[in-house]
């Protein structure tokens, strides 16, 4: 039988807890719902499905993440279970930035006890699915932060390590796909005490998904002729 060493045995298992923290895919994860007092730093911008932490009540912090349109583009849909659906695309209303996508995605940290722990907001630019949270970009917030605002992927200071650049090239708001977000609180240990976490699906347009599946259907049609001569 092999005996491994008190020492070695407490780094193998800390090597263990430290990969398995970077395998960490970002899910759909906390309460879905209306958060009326949310305003993300704006007007107008919907709060009817706002996904929060869990154990928001319990430990006195409040993370709210959500995805909405921007300024006049098309709004977004959901699941109803942290799941977003947007439409590709370049924004072009009045103020975008020159690779701003049509939606935005907007956070919030508060509670009574916010100012006894630090924060983190991860994005992703890799349109991927099953995305690592060690391959997002993140922002850290100092312990006692609260505030709150509606961000777009497009945005500059978002490429740069703040303290981590998404590992993935710039961001692409034509390329459908999945994003994924996450905001947690962290102790002053920097364990994780609290999260939210969401998805944005980039789906085509249903015209767009039409003239497609017509395409496809052209082609088949092509071939069989071609087959049959």
């Amino acid at each position: 039988m092999t005996r491994f060493r008190p020492g070695f045995a407490m780094l193998l298992a800390a090597l263990i807890a430290a990969a398995s923290v970077q395998a960490q895919v970002i899910t759909p994860t906390g309460s879905f719902g209306s958060q009326p007092t949310m305003t993300f730093g704006g007007t107008g911008i919907p709060n009817a499905w706002v996904m929060t932490n869990s154990n928001a009540s319990t430990l006195g912090v409040l993370l709210g993440l959500t995805a909405t349109q921007r300024r006049t583009n098309p709004a977004l849909t959901n699941n109803g279970a942290g799941t977003f659906f947007a439409t590709p695309g370049l924004d072009v209303t009045t103020g975008a930035g020159p690779n701003y996508a049509m939606w935005n995605f907007d956070w919030f940290i508060g509670g009574a006890n916010a100012s006894q722990y630090s924060y983190r907001l991860y994005y992703d630019f890799d349109p991927a699915v099953g995305n690592t949270q060690a391959n997002e970009g993140y922002i850290g917030f100092t312990k006692g932060f609260t505030g709150q605002n509606s961000w777009n992927l497009g945005m500059n200071f978002l490429t740069l390590a703040l303290p981590q650049a998404p590992a993935y090239a710039a961001f692409n708001p034509n390329a459908p796909g999945e994003y994924t977000f996450a905001l947690v609180g962290l102790n002053d240990a920097g364990a994780e005490v609290a999260r939210s976490a969401i998805a944005v699906d980039v789906v085509p347009e249903p015209a767009s998904l039409t003239l497609l599946a017509t395409g496809l259907v052209g082609l088949v049609g092509i071939r069989r002729k071609r087959r049959a001569s």
